[in-house]
């Protein structure tokens, strides 16, 4: 009755606020205070693996989310940490040692746009756009061919290289040894792995170890013997084609690891290539970018151009995983400029989304699922007066932090 209520009360003051518009995915049902029992044999915390998939700006901040849950439930290192395109951006960083309370600190404050830079300015397309009719531009053999749609892209993203090693020296050197340039690129956290995907559909790997390419057939070609830079690393597995601007390595055109045979969540790479097993695998499953309009479409035809793979896997689907699969529809690949509220709101949602799978799955246990139940419900008894327009007043902002800060995460 009272949470009626106060539903009332703040359709009066929020008119344009209704069950009909409602947003659907306002984190979990309003029973999610109550975390599921455990149904199923606990793996065993020190042999866990944790992927992040794709799925730009929702990445980075349901990843960020998902990383604050794994840390509540005791879990601050993983046998092997990695991601792609936007998943391994916070992947690197929690490997490098940063806390999930300075990643929230970081992913919030940061202007996503601020980390990239337009490639070419508008006379270029221009040029470009007539230079070519319409019939030969859309013509998908021409654009697989053509090395100004295949290799640039709006945007370039040198400064999110430079961002990256920067912030993963500071979280390897903590006691400030390794300040410069140099030696900040040379670092890589030990158990952090990314990947990118050739044009060919092979797999180029960073790991601490080297530069690995996997052929389709399996075969192994070494690139590196030793790491590369993170920033480079970063970059190739983040180009969006056409959107930002891929790089080379080796003499290879590197594009974006979401494109590879084992799609958006590499779980299967994971376990051919790192011996992994499927039920020690905590995999966060974001992107969902091909039923939307414009990032789908996008990416369909980036798969259709680069002909990756004949058919497309969303990934994980290996019997096993621990998948937790928050639904962030609010925030596009593309969306790189948000308020508070809707930074906010996929942060919740990859938090509550990761809590329920390491509560069914025996991770989250006694004193730390207590806790974890007390924060739920610091977030629950207002989430039915979300105002909206999300982010309007920066309601949901300003008690996330408040919850997150009392429960010793922020």
């Amino acid at each position: 009755m009272k949470r009626e209520a106060l539903r009332e009360q703040t359709n009066l003051r929020n008119p344009s606020l209704n069950q009909e518009q409602e947003p659907q995915s306002l984190l979990m049902a309003s029973h999610s205070c109550c975390l599921p029992e455990q149904q199923v044999q606990s793996p065993d915390p020190s042999k866990l693996d944790l992927i992040i998939s794709s799925g730009g700006a929702a990445a980075v901040l349901g990843g960020t989310g998902s990383l604050a849950a794994c840390e509540l439930a005791g879990l601050s290192k993983f046998r092997r940490i990695g991601g792609v395109s936007g998943g391994s951006i916070v992947a690197i960083l929690s490997a490098a040692g940063l806390p999930a309370s300075q990643l929230l600190r970081m992913t919030l404050e940061s202007s996503f746009s601020a980390h990239l830079k337009p490639e070419h300015g508008s006379m270029f397309w221009v040029r470009k756009l007539l230079g070519c009719s319409l019939k030969r531009e859309l013509a998908p053999e021409h654009i697989r061919q053509d090395q100004v749609n295949s290799r640039h892209g709006l945007y370039g993203t040198d400064t999110l290289g430079h961002f990256v090693e920067q912030k993963v020296a500071e979280g390897l050197c903590k006691d400030g040894s390794c300040n410069s340039q140099a030696a900040s690129s040379a670092l890589w956290p030990d158990s952090f792995w990314t990947m990118a995907t050739t044009k060919t559909g092979a797999q180029v790997v960073f790991d601490a170890d080297g530069v690995h390419h996997i052929d389709l057939d399996g075969t192994r070609t070494v690139l590196s013997a030793s790491a590369a830079s993170t920033g480079t690393a970063i970059r190739a597995s983040c180009t969006i084609p056409g959107v930002l601007a891929c790089i080379s390595y080796k003499g290879i055109w590197l594009y974006d690891g979401a494109l590879s045979r084992d799609g958006i969540c590499p779980v299967g790479l994971q376990i051919r290539n790192f011996g992994a097993t499927a039920s020690n695998i905590i995999a966060c499953r974001i992107g969902e970018d091909l039923h939307r309009p414009v990032s789908g479409r996008l990416h369909s035809l980036a798969r259709k151009v680069w002909k990756v793979d004949p058919e497309f896997h969303w990934g994980p689907e290996t019997e096993g995983v621990i998948e937790c699969r928050p639904q962030i529809d609010h925030v596009h690949t593309l969306k790189f400029k948000l308020s508070e509220d809707e930074k906010w709101l996929a942060i919740l949602l990859g938090f509550e989304a990761t809590l329920s799978q390491l509560a069914l799955h025996g991770i989250l246990q006694g004193a730390r699922q207590d806790k974890a139940r007390s924060l739920l419900r610091c977030l629950g008894f207002w989430r039915d007066c979300i105002p909206s327009p999300l982010g309007a007043r920066q309601t949901l902002a300003e008690r996330a932090e408040c919850c997150f800060r009392e429960h010793g995460l922020f």
